[in-house]
């Protein structure tokens, strides 16, 4: 297991190395090239190193999804994000999300129960939500992303279901970058989800 697990994390940083090269030496055309390959090559593979037990397979997967952030423009990294797949279970964003909601536990009935997230890792709960935090600032706001837009909305319970257990995280980090993700949200025709979600 470990030296399978050494592969994968070889493989991983390989991948962020070659695209950090690539994209320091490509032009437009490469780069919508590069989408294709990416949906059909990289795209399951990363969407199941999010998942992984190892954290620092986590941690790269995250990293790469930094460097596409950086490196895509509006269209192409939404086409990555949210075109992929109909089922938005199969999309990165919404896994990053998944990852940040309560964790189920088979626990003694207590009078008080401490909700914490799936990634125990407080460093990837930071780093998933300001990635999170990036996405949302560039496109929550932008007139000809209405299709991302739909997008955020039919994410919006689960990301409410995951800031019900980081407002209480132990990380102040944690909170901080959560307060700024609500506050940009457009939560007014969500505000009885909103309120469902605090109380809960």
């Amino acid at each position: 297991k470990i030296i399978d697990t050494d592969i994968k994390l070889n493989s991983l940083k390989k991948i962020y190395d070659q695209l950090e090269n690539f994209f320091h030496n490509c032009n437009e055309q490469d780069l919508t090239e590069f989408v294709t390959f990416f949906q059909n090559c990289l795209y399951d593979i990363l969407n199941k190193c999010i998942n992984e037990e190892f954290d620092e397979l986590r941690n790269f997967t995250i990293d790469i999804y930094f460097l596409l952030e950086k490196n895509l423009n509006d269209k192409l990294l939404s086409d990555i994000l949210f075109g992929t797949s109909t089922n938005k279970e199969n999309n990165f964003f919404f896994l990053c999300i998944n990852r940040l909601k309560e964790k189920k536990e088979i626990k003694e009935i207590k009078e008080i129960k401490e909700k914490k997230s799936i990634e125990e890792k407080e460093g990837i709960r930071l780093k998933l939500i300001q990635f999170l935090n990036k996405i949302v600032n560039r496109y929550i706001h932008k007139n000809d992303q209405t299709y991302v837009q739909d997008v955020f909305n039919m994410y919006m319970e689960d990301m409410l279901l995951s800031f019900n257990v980081l407002v209480k995280d132990p990380f102040v980090l944690v909170k901080k970058h959560i307060c700024q993700l609500l506050y940009i949200l457009d939560l007014d025709q969500h505000r009885e989800d909103l309120i469902c979600v605090i109380i809960m």
